[in-house]
Formats: structure tokens, C-alpha cells, sequence
């Protein structure tokens, strides 16, 4: 699809990547070398999954449209930090209580300018309805108020340490509407179209349901000012329009790239990037999104309660071999055996991760009293899933052991993983989240049932500081945890690969959740 350029030259800020943490790793930046200066003007066509909904706490689909139309009170920078988003923030000296000054400036779509009042409504409203807030905000929360129109005051019961995490996260996070908007839909999501007003550096034109989602920029849009990247950087609306295409299937997605209908195709499975990575008309984007392709051991009974079976299965696994046989190129993963993705500020890898030792598998799987029972491991039929739980499968065999790989349906797999009775081992996909404390298998109750005295306290620890140094190190003590208790093992990191026309620059993004904002295109 051609476009029409509008040759205005901005100022583009090349974001550069502080990392800290227990260990070195290398991320995706937010720029690209070889894009020249950026422009405005034209139309970029993304091709994307479908949406019920375009209220950002409400909406469980990961597709990236209203995170261009809203933002959160807070902001993620590229290593995971939190930065001033809307608002900046200030903890008092008992960390009890976090102040949160809005920014000068900033204005919804409809041209109201946005009030402490509004940041207390969205908040309220997502703290009482999405499960995240409530656990990280909500339930430590004693009272919100506006102080002014600039200041928005919580207080907390006991120290929340997660909490400016969870106020900067993307995924169903804490975005800021119009204080009367979250009084007309307290417990549910917008279904006025009319009703979706952000403050972000897109605004909605129009959303056909069944075909797509159109955007415009939003030229009262107030950046950051940030000097950093990620969400929390500042958002150029280089394209006039931003437009997110519904297609099916990765065929669909695909062919309409090939043909012209679409710009970008984010996510692309391996046929795709195999037939056009080589093709001149089109650019692959390699983007590490903190995926960990992984499996979760049932703690609670079984074979895998024995903590030395579940060490012999760690030794056996050689990562390369897993995770070539799941995505079929090395440049769609990186080896690593940290938790936390590449470039975040907890990065920490491990030393026990991809041993590949047979001996020292047969060995502690003897030590166990391993005596040939039936380990059943479940999986769906799809994707890295399937193919890693094969790959695992047969490495397990080649130890002695005997195993039981079955298949059915995700929405099966997420339902039969709830009955311990049901399975010993079953393939999951953890994506990263805005603070390390928050992974899913760290709960006592989640599918495997991990139950540790040693997690609790270092996760009792981690709740009871904001002191980020100090949280590094005892996440540092929680990875080792994990490797000697071995809960779950990650495979390693896959990377988004995204295919873009050639004429498409900085395509790229820092962090969990896409965003096209400081896209622009050449003629």
C-alpha cells in the first residue's frame, strides 16, 4: 500500500541502555542504525489478532492498539525500571505513604485537561476490578484522595514494594480516563466507543469490529521527556495513522503482507520468517520480549514431588537442542537461564542451567529411588509448547525414565494443570512482568504448588523494601533457589520476530508489550 510522506524532519532521541542487575545479557534498542532521520506523515497497517474491547484493564488480549490511545500512571523503562509516566512519584520515609504529581500539561482527546480526580478514579477502578491491581495495590491500600489537582496521595497498611511496578505495568494496568468515564463503567469494561479517551500519542477514529481499529495522532500529545527508553521514553507520533488490521490466521497475516495490505506482521512463526527474511521488499526485526518457553513440575505429589528427579531432568536437558527444535533457527531465541528477560535491571543467569550432563542425570535420578514409574507430562498441540515438551520428552528417556507425553487443547491443558492428580509435568510459556516478585509459579497455590519456606522469606523480604539494590540481591537468591529446588526450568528466551516492509523504520520496542509510536516511514 503506498503512502504519502509528509517530509517533516523531528528530532529523534537515540535511547541508551543502562542495565544492572546480577549478570550481563545484550536487548533490542529503539532505534535503528541504518533508518536515517525520522519523518511524518503516511499511514502504517499492522496486521494484529482481534479485540472485545479497547479499555486497556479490562481487554486480556495481548494486542498492542489502546496501549497507543491510553497510558498508565506510571512508565517502564527498557531495563523494567519505573519512571515518571503521567505522573512522577515519591515514597515517604516509612514507605507508606506514595505521592504521584501529574505532569504539567497533559490533556485528554476531548481536550480536557487531566486532574488528580481522574488519576484517583482509574486506579480505584483498576485496584477493585483487575486481579493484578488488587494483589499489588489494592489490598495493601488503606486510602486514595486527591491532595490538589496535581497530587494524587495513597496510603498504604503495610509497605507495598511492588506497587510502582504494578502502576507502570502495560498488561491490564493502571491507565488514567476520564474520572467520569470510570463512574459510568465502574465494574466493567467501556462499550461506548465514544468513551475512549486516553491521553496517549494516538486517539481512536474509528473500530470496525470485525475488520480493524483506526487511529490519528494526537496533536496535543505532552511527552515525557524521559531520557530513557521503553514506555516510559517519549512517544513521537511520527505516522499520521496508526491502523491495526484483524487477521485470522498466520497465512492471512502473511499473504497481506506480501501483497502490500499490511506494513507489519508481529509475532511471525517460522514459515513466515523462513520465506521472507531473504526477500529485499522486507526487513526481519528480531525483538527479545521476555518470553521463556518453560515447564512446571507438579511439587505436590507424584514423581516430580521428589526434589532430586526434578534435578536429574535439569541435568539431562541440553537448552540448544530444546529450544532449535521449537522455534528451527537460533535466531529466533537466546540461551539463557535467567527469569527475568534480557536487559532487565534483575537479569541474573545461572550457572546449573543447560548442563547437558547424562551422568549426572542418571545419577541423582538413582539417588531419587527412581524405579521406572510413569512420569505423565501434558501439553497442548500447538507452537513451543508441543514441540519443546517432545524434545524434553526424549531426553527424560534417554535417562531411564519413563514417560507419558499427552496432548489436548490449551484451554484443556489450563484446566486439567489445576488437578495434580492429572499430570507430573506440564509445558507452560511465562512472559515477563513488571516486577520478578510477580511471576505466576511463586504463588503457593498456581498449578505445580511450589511450596518453600526459603521463597517466603526471600519474598517476604523483597515486600518488605523499595530499595532496588536490595531487591537485585535477594532475586539473586531467589534464582539460585530456583536452581537447586528447581520448581520449573526455563528453556531459554524466545525473541519476537516481527517482518516489516523495507520502507518501515524503528520497528522495534524495549520491553513485555509492542508499541509503534516512534514508527516512522520512508518514501
Amino acid at each position: 500500500m503506498k503512502k504519502k510522506i509528509t517530509s517533516l524532519i523531528a528530532l529523534f532521541m537515540v535511547m541508551v541502555m543502562a542495565l544492572t542487575g546480577c549478570g550481563s545479557s545484550g536487548s533490542s534498542s529503539d532505534s535503528s542504525a541504518d533508518a536515517g532521520e525520522p519523518k511524518y506523515g503516511g499511514q502504517l497497517d499492522i496486521t494484529t489478532g482481534t479485540v472485545s474491547s479497547l479499555d486497556p484493564m479490562f481487554e486480556s488480549v495481548d494486542e498492542p492498539m489502546s496501549r497507543h490511545i491510553f497510558e498508565t500512571v506510571l512508565a517502564l523503562d527498557e531495563t523494567g525500571t519505573p519512571q515518571t509516566g503521567l505522573c512522577s512519584y515519591k515514597y515517604s520515609d516509612d514507605q507508606l505513604t506514595l505521592t504521584l504529581t501529574l505532569r504539567d500539561g497533559i490533556k485528554f482527546h476531548n481536550g480536557d485537561t487531566v486532574n488528580a480526580e481522574d488519576v484517583v478514579a482509574s486506579i480505584k477502578r483498576w485496584a477493585e476490578n483487575i486481579s493484578f491491581g488488587k494483589s499489588y495495590v489494592g489490598k495493601y491500600m488503606d486510602s486514595i484522595s486527591a491532595a490538589d489537582d496535581k497530587t494524587t496521595v495513597i496510603k498504604f497498611k503495610s509497605i507495598a514494594s511492588a506497587a510502582i511496578y504494578a502502576l507502570a505495568y502495560e498488561y491490564q494496568g493502571a491507565y488514567v480516563m476520564p474520572k467520569e468515564v470510570c463512574e459510568e463503567f465502574p465494574a466493567s469494561a467501556v462499550t461506548d466507543n465514544s468513551k475512549i479517551i486516553g491521553t496517549g500519542p494516538y486517539k481512536l477514529v474509528e473500530w470496525k469490529s470485525d475488520a480493524y481499529v483506526m487511529t490519528e495522532r494526537y496533536t496535543d500529545y505532552k511527552a515525557t521527556g524521559n531520557a530513557c527508553g521503553g514506555p516510559a521514553g517519549n512517544k513521537y507520533a511520527y505516522c499520521d495513522k496508526i491502523c491495526f488490521w484483524f487477521a485470522s490466521d498466520s497465512d492471512a497475516k502473511m499473504n497481506g503482507l506480501v501483497s502490500g495490505q499490511y506494513d507489519l506482521y508481529r509475532l511471525a512463526d517460522y514459515s513466515a520468517y523462513a520465506s521472507l527474511k531473504d526477500d529485499p521488499n522486507f526487513k526481519v526485526e528480531m525483538i527479545s520480549d521476555g518470553t521463556k518457553p518453560a515447564l512446571v513440575f507438579n511439587k505436590s505429589q507424584g514423581v516430580c514431588s521428589n526434589k532430586l528427579v526434578r534435578q536429574a531432568i535439569l541435568a539431562a536437558l541440553d537448552m540448544d537442542q530444546v529450544m532449535l527444535g521449537a522455534f528451527n533457527t537460533k535466531e529466533l531465541y537466546d540461551l539463557t537461564g535467567s527469569w527475568t528477560p534480557i536487559g532487565s535491571a534483575y537479569y541474573c543467569d545461572n550457572s546449573k542451567y543447560n548442563q547437558k550432563d547424562l551422568s549426572k542425570a542418571k545419577e541423582l535420578l538413582a539417588q531419587s529411588g527412581y524405579n521406572g514409574e510413569t512420569v505423565t507430562y501434558i501439553t497442548d498441540t500447538t507452537g513451543y509448547y508441543y514441540e519443546t515438551a517432545m524434545i524434553v520428552t526424549n531426553a527424560m528417556r534417554s535417562i531411564g525414565m519413563n514417560v507419558d507425553l499427552q496432548t489436548m487443547d490449551q484451554a484443556t491443558l489450563y484446566t486439567v494443570r489445576k488437578d495434580p492428580s492429572k499430570y507430573d509435568i506440564f509445558a507452560v510459556g511465562f512472559t515477563a512482568k513488571a516486577d520478578c516478585s510477580m511471576m505466576a509459579f511463586l504463588g503457593d497455590t498456581w498449578p505445580g504448588e511450589w511450596v518453600s519456606e526459603k521463597k517466603t522469606d526471600i519474598i517476604n523480604k523483597m515486600n518488605a523494601t523499595t530499595d532496588a539494590q536490595t531487591r537485585i540481591g535477594l532475586w539473586k537468591e531467589m534464582t539460585d533457589l530456583i536452581y537447586d529446588e528447581v520448581p520449573v526450568i526455563t528453556f531459554g528466551e524466545r525473541k519476537n520476530c516481527t517482518i516489516v516492509a523495507k520502507n518501515i523504520m524503528n520497528a522495534t520496542y524495549s520491553g513485555s508489550e509492542p508499541y509503534y509510536w516512534n514508527v516512522w516511514i520512508n518514501e
